[in-house]
Parts: structure tokens; sequence; C-alpha cells
């Protein structure tokens, strides 16, 4: 399990954090330039990322034994 502080400090009200990596974000403090403040309530929020959908093709000659060529294409998709 990785486990990564990170401290950011916004210029405004509207400023917020980017959020790149998926994981469980918890805010532990917050203070400015005049004074800490107080978490009184854990404020946690779990980003789970699907996963980029793929796909995989492999084939296979499907031959004639008899007459020695092939007679067909047996295609797997993943």
């Amino acid at each position: 399990m990785k486990f990564v502080v990170e401290e950011f400090s916004a210029k405004s009200a509207h400023n917020a954090p980017t959020i790149r990596e998926p994981g469980l974000y918890t805010l532990t403090g917050i203070r400015s330039k005049f004074c800490d403040g107080e978490i009184k309530e854990p404020a946690s929020c779990l980003l789970l990322n699907p996963p980029e959908p793929g796909l995989s093709i492999s084939s296979q000659n499907i031959d004639n034994k008899c007459a020695g060529k092939s007679i067909g294409l047996l295609v797997d998709s993943i």
C-alpha cells in the first residue's frame, strides 16, 4: 500500500487540487496565514479510475489435412 502526503496551497477559495491517481484522499488539516483550522469530522473521498478498455485479437489458420491448405481462420478476441 502506497501512502503519500501532499500539501496544497490555494491562492483563493476557488482553487482546487489536481487529482491524477486513484486512491483514498483525506483532508487532514487546514491553515491560513492568520491561523490554523481544525478538522472536526474526517473528510475522505475514495477515487477509483476504471481500467481503460483494451482489445486483443489473435488468429490461427484452419488447415485441411487432406488438401494441405487453409480452409478457414480461427479468430480469438479478448
